[in-house]
C-alpha cells in the first residue's frame, strides 16, 4: 500500500512540474501496486486499500472508478472505520455535484456510525 501511495505522490509531483502531462497517464504503476496490495493484504485491512485507491482515482478525475472503490471499501470496512469511508464517499458525491446523495450518505453515516 505504501509503495502505491508513494508512486501516486511521485506522479502528482511530476504532473505539477510538467503541466502539459495528464495525471491519469502516469498512475498506471500506482494502480498496479494498489491491485497487488488488495490481493496480498489481510482481509480485515483490504478496505484501506480500496479507500486509498478511490482517493487516487478521485484525484485523477475518474469519478466512477472512485465511486466503485468506495463501495468496495464500505463492503469490507469494520465498524470502527465506517465513518471514514462514509465521509470520503460523501466528499466524492459533493465534489461531482451530487449534493442529494452526499447528504444521504452523511445521514446514513450519522445513523450507522453514531459512535464515531
Amino acid at each position: 500500500l505504501e509503495a502505491a501511495q508513494a508512486m501516486e505522490r511521485a506522479a502528482v509531483m511530476f504532473c505539477e512540474a510538467n503541466p502539459n502531462e495528464k495525471l491519469d497517464d502516469h498512475l498506471t504503476r500506482s494502480r498496479t501496486r494498489f491491485a497487488k496490495a488488495a490481493v496480498s493484504c489481510p482481509p480485515n485491512l483490504v478496505w484501506k486499500v480500496w479507500l486509498a485507491g478511490g482517493k487516487m482515482e478521485l484525484t485523477a478525475g475518474r469519478f466512477d472508478v472512485a465511486r466503485t472503490l468506495f463501495h468496495r471499501a464500505s463492503d469490507n470496512v469494520p465498524e470502527k472505520g465506517r465513518s471514514a469511508v462514509f465521509l470520503e464517499h460523501a466528499r466524492l458525491e459533493e465534489f461531482v455535484g451530487n449534493m442529494e446523495l452526499a447528504r444521504a450518505i452523511l445521514c446514513k453515516a450519522r445513523n450507522d456510525a453514531s459512535s464515531d
